[in-house]
């Protein structure tokens, strides 16, 4: 086998990929674009929230009334009153009031019911901030009422909670984002290098180049490692522009990613859990590559080849979806299955939490699905029923 004839049929795959619309959008647009379209609304929804936080709620009281409540809300002039002569759904239906407050007189006490719609944002903001409110002003009533008895208030708080977490910002930062990593390097494997497979081989088929190559004076094992390496190459590609896109965008979303971003920054990763990290995921894509080669090859044409793809990509967000019930520390077993272990490896190494032990399993794992799906890519390639059919 010659290295140097492999590495000419990946310049050829190179330079027809970027010649192809198809690929430069599935390879360089796409994993641009979609973690913005994905993360940005709720950055979006989260500023809309915050700043319907800081305005004044527009309320109406209706009810018996009781003019210190109604005192104590107009002085912490987080609401303004309207009175309204329609009935409270007409009311906030035509948005004249974000929320209603029935007041009844219930013995010595009064009872508040708010009305509110809950598909609406600014009614569903003014009804929290009127709830905390009305438990603000319960408290203040009852410490009064203590203290005109001669009683400490602090009986009312027999036992003040107090939450702290024990990890530090850095490390659930680096929880998220090797969370959100792990899901991005198990998905865009696949779906960064599928276009590229596809069009190397069912492609080739369509465009009856395929023979062509076939009578060129190079092996089968030389024609499937340059096209192996042109699918794991835009795979990175992929990967990487995916990961810069993800990081621009809790950059442009500072109000909703504020902390997380920072946090972000400083992960706890070590440049052995990073250069450990590139080790797996490299043979990771090279598995995937392998599969997306297999498929590629079998397919009659390019269309073909992408009905094939969907249920294989269904099979990748499987686990990605199962892993979320997980526990904390999964056990070693889950090391040795694909898609789960670079998912689950990809989080400890940004947690700072790297296992040598992990790092074997889910290293062998990869290195020995890749030898096995390279194989299997090579049996179907030198299958002339396969590659000519």
């Amino acid at each position: 086998m010659s290295l140097r004839k492999a590495f000419i049929i990946l310049k050829k795959e190179l330079l027809n990929s970027i010649r192809d619309k198809r690929i430069i959008y599935s390879t360089f647009l796409v994993p641009i674009i979609l973690p913005i379209f994905m993360l940005l609304p709720v950055s979006l929804t989260t500023k809309k929230e915050m700043k319907l936080q800081e305005k004044p709620s527009y309320i109406a009281v209706i009810g018996d009334g009781d003019e210190d409540l109604v005192g104590y809300l107009e002085k912490s002039r987080r609401f303004r009153f309207i009175e309204i002569p329609e009935s409270p759904l007409e009311a906030i239906e035509k948005e004249r009031v974000h929320c209603v407050l029935e007041i009844d007189k219930e013995g010595a006490g009064v009872k508040a019911r708010i009305l509110y719609d809950a598909t609406r944002d600014g009614s569903r903001v003014a009804m929290e901030k009127l709830k905390a409110a009305l438990l603000e002003y319960s408290k203040e009533k009852a410490r009064e009422e203590l203290e005109r008895r001669g009683l400490s208030p602090e009986i009312l708080e027999a036992v003040k909670v107090v939450e702290k977490n024990l990890v530090p910002p850095s490390k659930m930062g680096g929880f998220i984002m090797g969370m959100l990593l792990g899901v991005i390097i198990a998905m865009v494997s696949i779906t960064g290098g599928m276009v590229v497979s596809i069009d190397a081989t069912a492609g080739e088929k369509e465009r009856k180049t395929m023979e062509v190559l076939l009578s060129a004076p190079l092996t089968r094992l030389e024609l499937l490692l340059g096209k192996y390496m042109a699918t794991m190459l835009f795979a990175i590609f992929s990967i990487i522009l995916t990961v810069f896109s993800i990081f621009l965008t809790f950059k442009l979303g500072t109000t909703a990613f504020g902390r997380e971003f920072q946090a972000i920054t400083s992960i706890p990763i070590t440049v052995q859990g990073f250069l450990s990290l590139i080790l797996v995921v490299i043979f990771y894509i090279a598995f995937m590559a392998s599969i997306a080669l297999s498929v590629g090859t079998f397919a009659r044409s390019f269309r073909e080849a992408q009905n094939y793809f969907t249920p294989i990509t269904l099979v990748v967000v499987l686990p990605i979806v199962f892993v979320q019930a997980l526990p904390a520390t999964p056990g070693m077993k889950y090391f040795y299955l694909p898609i789960f272990n670079v998912i689950l490896f990809t989080r400890e190494v940004f947690m700072g939490n790297l296992d040598p032990s992990h790092f074997s399993a889910t290293l062998f794992a990869n290195i020995l699905f890749a030898y096995l799906g390279f194989r299997v890519a090579y049996r179907i390639f030198n299958n002339e029923k396969a590659i000519t059919r």
